[in-house]
This record gives C-alpha cells, sequence and structure tokens, in this order.
C-alpha cells in the first residue's frame, strides 16, 4: 500500500477506483465499501484508492463539533487497519479551511478525475463531501458520462435491524455497550498509549495498574466502569480487567484509565500498550471503605477470568 499525505498528487498510468471518506472506526459497513473498490479495480486492471482526511473535518469546520468529537480510529490505527489489505493507494489529505470551501463539483472535476483519473467510484447511499455536504450519489451520476466515470452505490449494512455507523458505534460505546460496538466494528473496540505514573493506589490495595493515556484527546474513552479486557504489550496478549473512572472512593476528579493485568507484575512505564475491550462487567461506585473496595475488585477479576475461560460469556 502506498501511502500519500497529499491531494495534489497527479497519478499516472492506469485509472482509478476511488472511495472518499472520514472512515472513523473503519467498521464492517467501510470495510464493505473497500473491499468492493479493490475488487472492481482488480477485475478492471484498474488501481484501488482511498481517500481520507486528517484531521477529522468536524475539527475544522464546526466550532461546537470540534468540542465533543470523540473519534473512533486515530490516523495512525487507520493506517495499520489498511496495512494488509490491497489497496494500492491511501491518501490522506491535510483537512483546511481553504479545502473545506471547494464545491463538490470542483473536488469531483479537479481532484478525483483530474489528478487521480478516477474511473469509478464507491459509495454509500447516503455519503455526503464537499463545501455544504453538497457531493453525493446524485451528483456524482450527473456527472458521470461527461468526466467517463462509473458511479458503484452500496446499500447501508445492518447488523440487529440496525445500520451500522461511526455514530452509532459512538453512542454504544459511550453507553458501555461494548459487545455490540465490537460486533459493527468487526473487531474488538480497543485504545492504545503509554503507561504513565499514576497514584498508586491499586499497587497499595494489592492490584497493580497500568495507568494508560491516550496519544490523542479525542480519542473515544468508553463510559466509565469495570470491563473484562485483554491488553498487548509488545508482541503477548494477556487478559486483563480494566477500571475507567474518577476513583469516587478516594475522591477523585481526573478520569482516568487502569488496567490491572492478571498475573503479571512488570515494569510497564513509559512502554505502549493497547487496551481491547470485550464486555461491561459493572458500573463504577464508591465504597465505603477500602476493604469494600478490595472485595469488589477481586470480584471484578474473577468475573474477568469468567468471561474469557467461558468464551465470552459471564
Amino acid at each position: 500500500m502506498n501511502i500519500l499525505w497529499s491531494i495534489t498528487e497527479h497519478l499516472s498510468g492506469p485509472g482509478t477506483v476511488v472511495t472518499v471518506g472520514t472512515f472513523d472506526g473503519f467498521h464492517l459497513g467501510h470495510q464493505k465499501i473497500l473491499e468492493r473498490t479493490i475488487q472492481h479495480a482488480v477485475e478492471n486492471g484498474l488501481r484501488s484508492l482511498l481517500l481520507t482526511f486528517e484531521p477529522h473535518p468536524r475539527l475544522v469546520v464546526s466550532t461546537e463539533g470540534a468540542e465533543r468529537l470523540k473519534l473512533l480510529t486515530t490516523i495512525d490505527e487507520k493506517i495499520e487497519i489498511l496495512e494488509p489489505s490491497r489497496l494500492n493507494y491511501l491518501v490522506i489529505s491535510n483537512f483546511t479551511h481553504a479545502f473545506a470551501a471547494i464545491s463538490a463539483e470542483i473536488f469531483i472535476r479537479e481532484y478525483l478525475v483530474g489528478r487521480f483519473n478516477m474511473k469509478a467510484i464507491v459509495i454509500g447511499q447516503n455519503h455526503t463531501f464537499g463545501r455544504n455536504r453538497q457531493g453525493n450519489v446524485k451528483l456524482l451520476k450527473s456527472l458521470a458520462d461527461e468526466l467517463e466515470f462509473q458511479v458503484i452505490e452500496l446499500q447501508p449494512l445492518r447488523i440487529e435491524e440496525e445500520n451500522i455507523s461511526s455514530t452509532f458505534i459512538r453512542c454504544a460505546l459511550n453507553e458501555g455497550r461494548i459487545e455490540q460496538a465490537n460486533r459493527m466494528l468487526g473487531r474488538p473496540y480497543s485504545m492504545r498509549g503509554k503507561v504513565v505514573e499514576g497514584h498508586k493506589k491499586g499497587r497499595l490495595l494489592g492490584f497493580p495498574t497500568a495507568n494508560l493515556r491516550s496519544p490523542s484527546q479525542y480519542k473515544l474513552t468508553p463510559k466509565s466502569g469495570i470491563y473484562a479486557t485483554k491488553v498487548k504489550v509488545g508482541v503477548e496478549i494477556r487478559e486483563s480487567v480494566t477500571y475507567i473512572g474518577d476513583r469516587p472512593t478516594f475522591s477523585g476528579v481526573e478520569k482516568t484509565t487502569e488496567v490491572h493485568i492478571h498475573d503479571f507484575d512488570q515494569d510497564l512505564y513509559d512502554k505502549e500498550i493497547e487496551v481491547y475491550y470485550y464486555t461491561f462487567l459493572r458500573e463504577d461506585a464508591k465504597f465505603a471503605n477500602t476493604s469494600e473496595l478490595i472485595d469488589q475488585i477481586n470480584q471484578d477479576k474473577k468475573s474477568s477470568i469468567k468471561y474469557f475461560a467461558n468464551g465470552g460469556n459471564l
């Protein structure tokens, strides 16, 4: 996969089959679009191209959107997800106010066709793009004959009578519906980052934890509570239980993510780990004393171990 960090590149040679979007989460619906893009390119002797944007457009065009936006995937995570695919080109365009001002028609004419030699575009039924989101399937089809490209429109993918969407997945994670979010993602939701020094409360209670600091302020942290998780440390993946919250028993005010890895006591400070969320075990709670808290943590650990031992059932 060739990665281009500019939309100003001109691609010579065979034409391209293009798909465009933010692709946050790269869920099963996005994966279906990617598969069709690659398939059509291979079958027609063309090259496949996925165009995405960094930063997320809402961080640029909407102050309110920037304040509330939480991402399912950072740009590095998107690259990692796409790397094993047969995609020929990943184009990452710097999204600016000037870029946002480009009309959808000019974007199609000058960039998709003029620079990328687009011969086909794969697009979801309700996808929009360009200034004021005026680009859509209708506009593409109105230009297709003149500019000699094909429009391949895909219907939304559904699970459990719901359209798969990044918005729905964010909502599920915010409500602790981890398993539903994972089904739509096609993989466990994960957060990665460096382990930083915390208050060492877990170690004092007999449950040492790794305190995770996300590399992005916009990465979505699931609902506060306790989760059955797995953790990738180097190349090893181990079972764990993860706490998200502000430690109300100790009158905490800052939301933290603390991971207790079963049967593990290595020093992880300054090392990068990745936490995979599998199921929500319970709500965060304030306990009357540390003895009650220790009893509950023991129970949480047992619940996590049981969940994985039973193949994902409590």
